[in-house]
């Protein structure tokens, strides 16, 4: 009985020393690190200018987001292409005018088009806001788990003792 006050103490501090640990997601946010202002105005100008998920490579958070615009815009504008290709190939002769075969070949083109459209202002958005967002994210991180902005910081940690009780733990970092 009174070893199980101490264990049940000890159990409770040395999870919420456990909990104080990143999961996979919170550590690949700080291994990456701050974005710099130069790759945040670097990436969004090419971003702006020539999409396709270039400026969110040149910010390094292509396999975040990038990949989505490089597919979206590809197959939107490959959409707009075959919708193009359609009216003037598939529904070239003289009565096809006013046929239904117009119509769907509009509306793939408009299709295409629209989801074109949809794309580039999402990715207009993620890259002129997202490095803001991912570093407001690693500044938060940083500040969680005891660490300043540039590596220094203290913690205190309760573990359990093999003898019974626990211990205190002090750490430093600079």
């Amino acid at each position: 009985m009174r070893l199980l006050l101490p264990a049940i103490i000890a159990i409770l501090f040395a999870s919420q020393a456990l909990a104080l640990e990143p999961t996979p997601a919170e550590r690949e946010i700080l291994n990456q690190g701050l974005i710099s202002d130069g790759n945040h105005l670097a990436g969004g100008a090419l971003g702006t200018l020539f999409g396709f998920g270039i400026g969110q490579a040149v910010q390094g958070r292509y396999l975040d987001t990038g990949w989505i615009f490089t597919v979206g815009e590809v197959g939107s504008f490959g959409l707009m292409v075959a919708g193009a290709s359609d009216s003037t190939i598939g529904c070239a002769t003289p009565y096809s005018y006013y046929s239904t075969c117009a119509s769907r070949v509009d509306s793939k083109l408009a299709l295409g088009l629209v989801a074109f459209v949809v794309v580039r202002i999402w990715e207009l958005i993620d890259v002129w806001i997202g490095p803001v967002t991912h570093n407001d994210k690693y500044r938060r991180l940083k500040k969680r788990y005891g660490e300043e902005a540039n590596g220094t910081g203290a913690s205190l940690t309760i573990l359990p003792s093999l003898a019974g009780g626990a211990t205190l733990g002090l750490q430093f970092r600079f």
